[in-house]
């Protein structure tokens, strides 16, 4: 009898071969895990959480742009965004605006600073994951129907954040109004 015969015939096995397939490899682990970040100061409208998935995916793409050699691809997604782009960054203004007053756009700097540092932290931990993923990033929005997509994009992701931008409790509806009766016309 041939080996390769007897192999199956001894182990039951299909004729794939008579070595075991190896396991399947573990899934990647994430980069690292999430940092815990406090929450913000200040919750924020449904608008303006919206706002910062947008800045948070803008600046991962960005930080991606200059640590992974994609400026062109960064040039391209802002200049066919744009138009999406600027209402976001506007309410994010507001946010900062609504919540700290005179110290609005100093806070709203430090935000955008801090928003960078925390994506350049999970680069610096594994640089060939960090531009693997951003890559598909690039590839996910450039793959967008329409620039109105982004929102869409940049809530389907996880991307750090130097805070926890929690949403503001709906405000009760107002109670309708009761009627009252005409009051008796005087003569």
């Amino acid at each position: 009898m041939r080996p390769a015969l007897a192999c199956l015939l001894v182990l039951g096995l299909a004729p794939l071969g008579c070595a075991p397939s190896p396991p399947a490899p573990p899934a990647e682990p994430p980069i690292v895990a999430e940092e815990a970040v406090p929450d913000a100061q200040h919750c924020a409208r449904p608008v303006e959480k919206t706002a910062f998935q947008v800045a948070a995916l803008k600046s991962r793409l960005m930080v991606t742009a200059l640590a992974c050699d994609s400026t062109e691809k960064y040039n391209a997604f802002i200049t066919a965004n744009r138009a999406v782009l600027l209402p976001q960054e506007k309410t994010l203004s507001g946010y900062f605006a609504r919540n700290f007053g005179r110290r609005a756009a100093t806070e709203h700097d430090e935000y955008i600073t801090n928003l960078a540092n925390a994506q350049s932290r999970r680069r610096i931990i594994d640089n060939y994951r960090f531009c693997r993923d951003g890559q598909q990033l690039y590839a996910d929005v450039a793959a967008m129907k329409s620039s109105t997509d982004m929102p869409t994009v940049a809530a389907s992701r996880t991307i750090s954040q130097p805070f926890n931008v929690k949403e503001c409790p709906e405000a009760p509806a107002a109670a309708p109004r009761q009627s009252r009766p005409a009051a008796p016309v005087r003569r």
